[in-house]
């Protein structure tokens, strides 16, 4: 028995007879859509847990940094780490950016935040449970995306479009992610309104939202019982 995340999945596992049924997400147990929040002009960025994420992806956002500074002043800029493994060169990498650093708080961050730069992985869906607009980026070396861009058949990446089944959140992947488009689609959704873009997000807790833990636990009694 497969006890499937998304929906998605089960499809996929029952093309090769196995047995799977889908029981949410337990995020969406611990994360739902912000509400009443004001605009602050705060940016968070979110470069990944993984050294090869953060060593591709932190330069490019430095720049953005820069770029999206130079378009509007009052801008405020901090970056949430899942862990503290990459934290003395991070802290050396980002020396007169002026901007915040802390470890283990990502979903308070990300609810006082107007907009998320993020790695695409499971903090870009905690960042759609949250409802908060997003950019999603990635790269990877030159040999791993040759690879992996050659066994992915789908047209969305990350899990927020995924989950939704369209491109809701620009996605910016491997040449994309770079300074100039990031900062171009950041400073997009700062000047927009994001009214319809979070509507269309806070669907992603409802969709996932099943009360996983104890629908699992029914699943595998039934299961075992069966």
């Amino acid at each position: 028995l497969i006890l499937c995340l998304f929906p998605y999945e089960v499809d996929f596992y029952k093309k090769h007879n196995q047995k799977a049924i889908f029981v949410g997400h337990p995020l969406a147990e611990i994360l739902k859509p912000r509400k009443n929040y004001k605009t602050s002009k705060k940016v968070l960025l979110m470069p990944g847990s993984r050294e090869s994420e953060i060593k591709y992806l932190l330069p490019e956002l430095l720049k953005a940094v820069k770029l999206m500074k130079a378009k509007d002043v009052n801008l405020t800029f901090s970056m949430s780490l899942a862990n503290d493994h990459h934290l003395d060169w991070i802290n050396k990498s980002i020396k007169g950016f002026d901007i915040g650093l802390s470890v283990g708080d990502s979903h308070k961050k990300i609810s006082n935040s107007d907009l998320v730069i993020v790695a695409s992985g499971t903090a870009a869906l905690e960042v759609g449970l949250l409802a908060v607009p997003m950019v999603v980026v990635y790269k990877l070396s030159f040999m791993t995306y040759q690879i992996a861009s050659r066994l992915l058949h789908t047209s969305e990446i990350s899990l927020p479009n995924k989950i939704l089944g369209s491109n809701v959140v620009p996605e910016l992947i491997q040449d994309n992610a770079n300074a100039k488009n990031i900062s171009e689609h950041a400073m997009k959704l700062l000047e927009s309104d994001n009214k319809e873009l979070v509507q269309k997000l806070e669907k992603i807790h409802t969709f996932l939202n099943l009360k996983s833990s104890s629908k699992s636990a029914q699943a595998i009694i039934d299961f075992v019982n069966g």
